[in-house]
């Protein structure tokens, strides 16, 4: 049995690991969300971002104090780690490998065979530089984001998708038809975008309405008023959520701006056999997108193009291209 490591924060969790275990992999987990937080509300914190601001108009003080202090912590905590580790690993993997230093990312290298590292968003503004420094240590550096393959083409990034992972529960479909979307705000106001496709669906009794967007820590945002969108001031976890991905008829995907590559909604919608509605047109060139499962919308999308994609009947894929976007066969290419 192989001996894995795996340092993330909530993605790769206790279910995931233990499908992994079931697939021959002895896992042991470092999660990020175990190292101390910033706390932004201390009076130190408060007086400084205050301070900055009206002298020098520095508006980045809490961002940039956020990151700087969040990375030490996280480093801090691997670092204690492979010091205890009485241990080799066969296989280590690094979500986010941004989010350590050079000396956390050393003793890991230590402590392991070989190691690759994934970048599941865009990396962090200012640290490809500093990932640079490490990057002979890991045998591949993999990121979702095609355009960041030439953005950071000196980092010798290679291309993959996100994944997905079962879990023990098996829950039906949702009648009537349940309509989901759980995510942030964003300053691109993601909700503003959901309301406007919202408005364009017809006969909204006829559905069940799950649509979150967590709103914490508390901005200042003028938050919507409309009786499909809830805003919740405590996160779901992820088990929620992919209950509510198991459940749901429709989910919602609204792309950043920023990045091209596709969320983990589009695997999990793929196995759990859940239609998408999504702002992200690169969905068209992947082996999966299908016109009955997957409508991809505009600023010119029409009223009647959406009612009609919401009566087109789930279309399966077969076995092998779903299994083919599983957590486990994601782990053997990232070492392949």
């Amino acid at each position: 049995m192989e001996k894995i490591l795996i340092i993330e924060r909530n993605i790769l969790n206790t279910e995931c690991c233990s499908f992994l275990k079931q697939k021959g992999y002895d896992v042991t987990k470092i999660d990020f969300s175990d190292a101390p937080t910033f706390n932004q509300r201390s009076f130190i914190n408060k007086y400084l971002n205050i301070f900055l601001r009206v002298i020098f108009r520095y508006k980045n003080y809490l961002y940039k104090a956020e990151r700087k202090f969040n990375k030490k912590q996280r480093s801090k905590l691997v670092t204690q780690f492979c010091k205890k580790n009485t241990t080799k690993f066969d296989k280590v993997i690094v979500v986010r490998p941004d989010y350590l230093n050079q000396k956390s990312i050393l003793h890991l290298a230590k402590i392991s065979y070989e190691m690759a590292g994934y970048f599941w968003d865009s990396i962090a503004e200012g640290e490809a530089l500093e990932v640079s420094k490490s990057a002979h240590l890991f045998k591949n550096l993999f990121i979702y984001d095609k355009i960041d393959l030439e953005r950071y083409s000196f980092l010798n990034l290679k291309f993959i998708t996100n994944f997905y992972y079962p879990i023990e529960q098996d829950l039906p479909k949702s009648e009537p038809k349940k309509l989901y979307y759980l995510g942030n705000i964003t300053v691109e106001r993601r909700d503003f975008i959901l309301e406007k496709i919202i408005s364009k669906i017809s006969e909204k009794e006829q559905y069940e309405w799950n649509i979150l967007f967590n709103n914490f820590p508390v901005r200042d945002y003028e938050l919507l008023s409309n009786e499909y969108i809830q805003y919740i001031a405590k996160s779901k976890d992820y088990i929620y959520h992919l209950e509510e991905m198991m459940r749901a008829y429709v989910v919602f995907d609204i792309n950043p701006s920023y990045n091209n590559g596709l969320s983990f909604r589009f695997f999990e919608a793929l196995y759990y056999e859940t239609k998408i509605i999504t702002t992200n047109k690169n969905v068209l060139e992947y082996d999966f997108y299908n016109t009955n499962n997957i409508f991809v919308y505009n600023n010119d999308t029409t009223s009647e193009e959406i009612n009609a994609f919401l009566k087109l009947p789930f279309m399966k894929m077969n076995d092998s291209l779903i299994e083919k976007y599983r957590v486990d066969n994601w782990v053997k290419k990232l070492f392949s």
